[in-house]
């Protein structure tokens, strides 16, 4: 995904994309193929090694003037020689775009297909936008086990602020706390009182901390949830970096998540 900045204006940031380093972006833009040097006369057989310098040998059979029948090679049988060209049309191109502020510091939420110029040779061009609201929906892990215990009264008072805040109007939100145990603290809801509820029932636990096992168990978790894959699929992971005790391996689940459409973000509370 390409990385547009934008220029600061007095009423926001107008980003310009620019077509420089790509083959086409207009509808009627054509893209050329030029073959690489072939050597003259009929093609290599099977087997048969070419040589870039040889010639075809002169043909000893004399045409028959009397042969009137004789059907010469049809266009789309002759080889192609050094700079044919061949050409095609492009319908569209697409263009992923990410728009930052004037710092590089944040995101650029909230823009349309109006705040954009898509330019080919100095020209406009129309851009058709494809744009879709998924609602979110957000398991928090938490680790809770007794190398936390100190940290848990702020830990307990992070979740009421996902709703709303970060999940929007329609997400929603549910608790995962884990040591060596899976504890579903509170399943999926929109509200903030429940979760601020369930999280004052974390108590630390053992001293293991299952942390891959986790991000498998909140993956179960969304596609329970989600089974027909029409939300956006998130992990937050407060835990410590140091997995302790989990069955399930970090690549197989790292690929899971891929495949599951789930992102996960992790928060180091060490």
């Amino acid at each position: 995904m390409s990385n547009v900045g934008g220029r600061a204006s007095g009423h926001g940031i107008k980003p310009v994309l620019f077509a420089g380093l790509l083959a086409a972006l207009a509808v009627s833009a054509f893209a050329q193929i030029v073959p690489g040097q072939l050597p003259a006369g009929p093609p290599p057989q099977p087997g048969q090694v070419a040589s870039p310098t040889a010639k075809p040998a002169p043909s000893t059979a004399a045409p028959d003037p009397a042969n009137n029948n004789a059907s010469s090679p049809e266009p789309n049988d002759a080889p192609v020689r050094s700079g044919d060209v061949i050409r095609t049309s492009v319908q569209n191109v697409l263009v992923p775009t990410t728009v930052l502020d004037p710092d590089g510091h944040g995101y650029v939420n909230g823009l349309s297909s109006s705040d954009f110029e898509v330019l080919d040779n100095g020209k406009p061009q129309k851009i058709v936008a494809d744009l879709t609201q998924q609602p979110l929906s957000v398991v928090l892990a938490v680790q809770a086990n007794s190398d936390v215990e100190p940290l848990l009264p702020k830990i307990k008072k992070s979740a009421v602020l996902l709703q709303g805040l970060v999940t929007g109007e329609d997400g929603d939100v549910a608790i995962l706390a884990f040591d060596h145990r899976m504890q579903h603290i509170q399943d999926f809801t929109k509200d903030p009182n429940k979760l601020e509820d369930a999280m004052q029932k974390i108590t630390a636990g053992s001293s293991t901390s299952a942390l891959i096992d986790a991000v498998v168990e909140a993956d179960h978790m969304l596609k329970r949830h989600d089974p027909r894959n029409v939300r956006r699929r998130v992990v937050i992971l407060m835990s410590r970096n140091i997995d302790h005790g989990s069955e399930a391996h970090l690549q197989e689940t790292v690929r899971a998540m891929q495949f599951d459409n789930v992102l996960v973000y992790c928060i180091d509370i060490s």
